[in-house]
């Protein structure tokens, strides 16, 4: 085994910005397609731009120098640098390519805002940009601050104290806003020069700024990547499905998976599960293709031994490489269908929304069935409903044991779904009791998320006697704002944070009315309206009189014999315990 300091040399230098740019705009420096797409928000853009006006350090930049071809991201903000797709043969220079391992975001920022000008001398815009505007900064030279102007004011023109700083590359256009800004600020008087000189320091503060940029060579593209990932997972600056994209997809144009788990996300949004994590979605691939669906050392497997500097000249690291490239990108088209049918079934028991949803592990766990059963036969489906609700109401994802749930989920995709006709679920005992009452409301709660199927069982109605007008979706708009609390001012120990403390309401986080709708009902809508929050007369009666306690108490009482009745109708078994008990947060097992 070699020592690893003599595997690959790192040469740092520094350079010029407008030398940097030059070279991006060139494609000598290319940004490779396993990396992320920007994603940086018009407030970080600016600190940049900010930072580079008041000579603090932005950081360096890695750049990876080789003769290997990868896939490159054919823009840099709205800046066409070059074709994403290398030649077979190569450019036939026999001259390295530089690609930037870390700084995308930072050089995608000074690329689209200092060079994104077409012909005409406005703005150049890529079609497919969700926010064009963000490439058009100006400097406002009074101020001294770089903002994003309003469209209206980009088409009328810059004022006399605005600068476009994509006019600070070439030295003619430079001049002619210099002109521009003499022109327009001679109202001004002692302004224009003030104005210009500003301009000029502006220029100059971009012309003198110096990148430090670190340079590492002879070593492949494995090791590149390692690099590349390592530094991602130390800073927790990429999503796990990015991060897999990177290490899986490097050099190749087999598939963008971070891409087409957006396209996941969007294609679920549209089905009215809109805020799935990525997380999720990524396991729900993994779980697909037979993989780990925890796994968290993809950095490690990418070598022998775990070690991605070991020094060892083999072809492991690139073999693990394809092999797990080809198992994911053949599950992924599989799994995206599997999650539509997951979350169609899902919608058929009840759960319209993630909101509904008790854990978001659920959603794998059937996409891993789903994968491999289009239609489920009548006894499978039979088993299916009672492990949702008996998963969901004894908090079975809950207990954290990733080697139970992995269990769980190769059953589903293997002999539960080739048998037709199956018993139970060997992974789980589906007569595992369901947890109390929730003592406390708090939508992090999975135990309180399935305790919402029961609040909205009776179809919750307005103050009128009118069905809400899907409650559901309520939920889903405005989450835990759409039910409100009954009353206030009634101590935690004697049931104010209770479930019971909390109806639907047709205006999502109005509070101010509190329980005054409810004791303002008249005699015609009163029992229709009381029916449908679980509410008996003898607790509204108890509202009336002003003994908020005892509403409370009594309507918890209403509230569990309900719940315990929509357990045995989905063949749960009951709690041990009647008696309510706080529930454990979680946030859906998705992380």
């Amino acid at each position: 085994m070699g020592d690893p300091q003599d595997q690959f040399e790192v040469q740092p230098e520094i350079v010029f910005i407008f030398e940097l740019l030059a070279r991006a705009r060139k494609g000598e420096l290319r940004v490779p397609r396993f990396q992320r797409r920007f994603v940086w928000r018009r407030d970080q853009m600016l600190d940049l731009l900010d930072s580079v006006w008041r000579r603090y350090p932005i950081g360096s930049f890695l750049v990876w120098s080789t003769h290997e071809d990868l896939e490159t991201i054919e823009r840099l903000g709205p800046v066409r640098v070059g074709p994403g797709r290398p030649n077979a043969s190569g450019d036939g220079s026999g001259r390295k390519k530089a690609y930037v391992l870390d700084g995308h975001q930072r050089l995608s920022t000074l690329v689209g805002t200092l060079l994104a000008r077409n012909k005409n001398g406005a703005p150049s815009t890529d079609e497919d940009d969700d926010d064009p505007g963000r490439w058009t900064v100006w400097f406002d030279l009074d101020e001294q601050i770089f903002y994003h102007p309003k469209e209206e004011h980009v088409r009328a023109g810059a004022s006399a104290s605005a600068f476009p700083i994509s006019s600070l590359i070439e030295t003619f256009t430079f001049l002619e806003e210099c002109k521009r800004i003499d022109r327009d600020s001679q109202l001004d008087g002692p302004r224009s020069a003030e104005r210009v000189e500003r301009a000029q320091q502006l220029l100059r503060a971009f012309q003198t700024y110096k990148l430090p940029v670190i340079r590492v060579e002879d070593t492949d593209l494995d090791q590149a990547v390692a690099i590349f990932a390592r530094l991602n997972s130390m800073g927790q600056r990429m999503t796990a499905d990015q991060l897999v994209s990177a290490i899986t997809f490097a050099g190749s144009a087999e598939l963008d998976l971070a891409a087409r788990i957006s396209d996941m996300q969007q294609e679920l949004a549209v089905h009215g599960f809109r805020d799935v994590g990525r997380t999720i979605l990524l396991r729900a691939v993994l779980a697909c293709a037979g993989q780990d669906i925890y796994r968290n050392d993809w950095i490690k497997a990418r070598t022998p031994q775990g070690r991605p500097d070991s020094g060892r000249k083999t072809d492991d690291g690139s073999r693990q490489r394809r092999e797990l490239s080809q198992q994911v990108a053949e599950a992924v088209e599989p799994a995206a269908k599997a999650l539509i049918r997951a979350v169609e079934f899902l919608q058929s028991v009840g759960v319209k929304n993630e909101r509904l949803l008790p854990y978001q592990m659920q959603l794998v766990a059937l996409a891993a069935f789903f994968s491999k059963r289009c239609q489920p036969t009548a006894e499978q489906r039979r088993i299916l409903e009672r492990w949702f609700w008996v998963s969901s109401f004894a908090g079975w994802f809950a207990s954290g044991n990733p080697s139970r749930v992995k269990k769980l989920i190769d059953e589903f995709r293997t002999s539960f779904a080739e048998n037709d006709t199956p018993q139970g679920i060997e992974a789980m005992d589906l007569d595992e009791p369901g947890q109390p009452f929730p003592s406390y409301f708090d939508m992090r709660s999975a135990r309180v998320r399935t305790l919402l199927h029961v609040l909205l069982g009776l179809a919750p109605r307005d103050d009128r006697g009118q069905p809400l007008d899907d409650a559901a979706r309520l939920l889903a708009e405005h989450g835990p704002a759409a039910l409100g609390h009954v009353v206030s001012g009634v101590p935690k120990r004697e049931g104010g944070s209770s479930p019971a403390n909390r109806v639907f309401v047709a205006v999502p986080g109005e509070r101010s009315k509190g329980s005054d709708w409810l004791v303002g009902l008249d005699d015609a809508a009163r029992r229709l309206v009381l029916e449908s929050h679980y509410i008996s007369e003898q607790a509204w009666e108890a509202l009336r009189q002003g003994d908020r306690p005892g509403f409370i108490r009594l309507r918890e009482q209403a509230l569990i014999e309900c719940e315990l009745r929509f357990m045995q109708a989905k063949n749960v078994r009951e709690p041990r315990v009647r008696q309510p008990q706080p529930s454990a947060i979680d946030a859906g097992g998705d992380e």
